[in-house]
Formats: C-alpha cells, structure tokens, sequence
C-alpha cells in the first residue's frame, strides 16, 4: 500500500475544521454538539493512557450532560483519484450515554457511529475510559479501518452517527489513507492492519533502548512475541492492543527513572569536585552508588514501587558529600 493521506486537506485538525465538511440533522445545533478540536495527547498524563494515536489537536463532537449528538457527521471529499482499492484509518473514540466504566465490555453496548469511505462503512464503538488503572487493560481510543473501491476517482470519507444513536461523544485522530491498487477490499484491510502492527513494533523497539523500570521492559518483553504469529486481521488486531498496552506502561516506567539519570549526571559531577578529607569516605560512597545507579538503569532492575524510595537514597547520598560545601 501507498500513503497517500496527503491528498487530505488538514487530516489531523491542525487548522480547525479546514477542508473538512459537517452536516447535522439536529435544528438546535448548540454549543456542546459541534464537531470541533480538542486537546487529547496519548500518555501526556495518567488521564491520557487510553487515547491511543491521538496527537492534539483532534476532531471531536460530544456533550457535557451526555447527551446523544443524533445523525451528524464530518467528511471530506477527493477528487481525481487513480482508480484502485482506499482505506481510510484512524482512531476513534464512540461513548455512549450512560457508560459503565467498570465494564471492560461497554463498546458492546454502543450504536449507531460509524466510519465510511464512499458507500462502505463500519461501525464505531469504544469504551469510555480513556485511564489505564486497577488493573484495567481495555482501551479507549481504537483504530478502525474502512476499505471502498474507487471507480470514478472520488473518494468521499468521514465518521459520523446515525439518527438512532445512542452517542454522546464520537471523536478521531490518527487519520490515514492509503492507496492499494488494485486488490480486494479485505486484502487491502489486511495490508493496511499489517503496516500499522509494523509501526507499532517499531514504537516498542524505539522504547527499549531507553531505561525504565523493570515492569515496563518486562511489558514489552512479553508483549512483542504477539506480533510475530498474528497473520489474521483478528489476531493483528489483538496483537496491536496488547503491544499499545505494554507501551503505555513502557512509557511510564521511562518517565518514572527519567529523574534516577538526572540524578545520576548531578552525582558525577558532585563527585569530581574538590572536597575535603571529612568526606572522603562519602564520595568512595557515592562513586560506589554511581557505578550501582548505572548498572540498575541499563539493566532496568527497578520496579514502579521502588523507584521513589531508590531516589531519595540516591539524593542521600549525593547529599552526604555535598555537605561539606
């Protein structure tokens, strides 16, 4: 397949609603049921966890008092097109009125959004948690793919609901179109999950060369392995969110020992400084701890629990030298 989400005007919100057309059913169309920007970052904080793909800015419509938008949706149109097979890809978010946030299964209950190229379409439906805690691993934000065969190159593409909904908030980012030539609409639904399984091993394999704790590498470690078997669109799928999953955790364990190696820099040039003899045991000390300190971090030794407790020792001990300033 050919990435051709070029030929979209504005595909990720970064200029508002530029290029992108919204139709509403609705007559009050108030505050609160406009399609609009908002402001999700995957991971940029523990709230965040769950928008898996979504980059501020990202197109949004959804009410405070939940409820439902009824038939709307956002699309663009693109003409002069070569003939041959699209997909049309991004993450949605699809919240129902009344969500259940315990339940790990609440997208089941969801209907009436959906995602369509030209006249295909497939449904879109997601849980409403956007956190990753108590042991929850469902996501929120999913990636959803829509293949159509273009005929007369045009190719109109969007996301939307239906006038039987039950829909409060339905929002995307992430969007991707790609080019498949000429090939049936599932053998272009499996290239496209392929690449994007492809990316997020990628995104894994970037993350391991950084230190974090023992929990993220361990993720990561037992996370992988899923990709190499998944063949199906199911099991890609499947694979897809379990290495998202591990990289969400990888990311926190990164940003959890990213202060142990601030830490680190300061020790070393506390311990090349001019001290006194009243600490020269408390810099061989530390120049022990410094050498541990290293060792830990590149064999990511450390646990989520044990990194607070791990820092204030180090600093103790950066600090019995520093002392003698």
């Amino acid at each position: 397949g050919t990435d051709v989400t070029e030929k979209l005007v504005n595909p990720n919100g970064d200029k508002e609603l530029l290029g992108w057309k919204v139709q509403y059913n609705r007559t009050d169309v108030t505050s609160g049921f406009d399609w609009l920007t908002s402001g999700h970052t995957e991971n940029e904080n523990p709230n965040q966890y769950g928008y898996w793909g979504w980059v501020k800015p990202n197109f949004e419509i959804w009410n405070s008092s939940q409820i439902v938008v009824d038939e709307n949706n956002i699309s663009q149109t693109v003409r002069n097109l070569p003939n041959g097979t699209y997909v049309f890809s991004a993450f949605c978010v699809a919240v129902r009125t009344g969500s259940d946030y315990a339940n790990p299964d609440d997208w089941k209950e969801c209907y009436g959004g959906y995602m369509f190229a030209n006249d295909d379409s497939v449904s879109v439906a997601t849980n409403p948690t956007g956190t990753i805690v108590d042991g929850q691993t469902w996501l929120h934000a999913r990636r959803f793919h829509v293949a159509t065969t273009v005929t007369d190159g045009t190719l109109k593409v969007g996301v939307g609901a239906k006038t039987e909904t039950n829909l409060y908030w339905i929002g995307f980012d992430g969007v991707k179109l790609y080019d498949f030539g000429n090939v049936t609409t599932d053998e272009a639904l499996l290239g496209m999950a392929k690449i994007e399984l492809a990316e997020d091993v990628a995104v894994a394999d970037t993350l391991k060369a950084y230190p974090m704790t023992a929990d993220g590498a361990k993720g990561l470690a037992d996370a992988l392995p899923f990709a190499e078997g998944a063949q199906t669109i199911e099991d890609i799928a499947a694979a897809e969110d379990t290495i998202r999953i591990a990289c969400a955790f990888a990311r926190n364990g990164i940003a959890a020992v990213s202060a142990i190696a601030e830490q680190l820099v300061v020790a070393k040039e506390v311990v090349e400084g001019d001290w006194s003899d009243m600490v020269a045991q408390q810099v061989v000390n530390l120049k022990k701890k410094i050498a541990q300190v290293e060792a830990d971090l590149a064999a990511n030794a450390l646990t989520i629990e044990e990194v607070e407790a791990y820092k204030t020792d180090f600093l103790e001990t950066i600090d019995q030298v520093r002392i003698d300033a």
